[in-house]
């Protein structure tokens, strides 16, 4: 794959952790979490993430060989892995139990992709496909609206 052709796909994994927060909503273990505990949780994950993906996206920039767009490859999966890690821990409220499973799952799968060099792989990553019952995310847009973590990341806005 060359550096344009990378460059695209990771540009669309930085789309996708934009989106994909509005689709939180299984990880954390068995208890079911509080609405506030669970979107402070998401987005501090969220804001470090694009944190780490808006740096990268100048090393990618910066990168002048295919050997050193792979190492960039590598990094990227490493944040999502941690990510992924992260968003695990998070106890959602256990009417999004669900939806947050299939978005850690889906994180678990960008990585595992990127570490894998399979960036092609990628071009579907979209967790902010994964929808909430509309009364869960009215709940979390309340929530987060309160939330000092959540102000100004567009994370389950209504």
């Amino acid at each position: 794959m060359d550096r344009f052709a990378i460059s695209l796909t990771l540009a669309a994994i930085v789309l996708g952790v934009v989106a994909f927060a509005g689709a939180c909503g299984g990880g954390g273990g068995d208890a079911n979490g509080s609405d506030e505990d669970y979107v402070v949780a998401i987005c501090s994950t969220v804001a470090e993430l694009e944190t780490e993906v808006q740096a990268l996206g100048t090393a990618i920039e910066d990168a002048g060989t295919v050997d050193e767009l792979n190492e960039v490859l590598g990094k990227f999966a490493e944040a999502f892995e941690a990510a992924a890690d992260r968003l695990d821990e998070a106890a959602p409220p256990a009417d999004v139990r669900e939806a947050h499973k299939r978005v850690v799952d889906a994180f678990q799968d960008a990585a595992d992709a990127m570490e894998s060099g399979d960036a092609a792989s990628l071009e579907g990553f979209d967790p902010g496909s994964l929808e909430l019952p509309a009364s869960a995310r009215e709940r979390l847009a309340a929530a987060a609206a309160n939330a000092p973590q959540c102000q100004g990341l567009g994370i389950f806005d209504r």
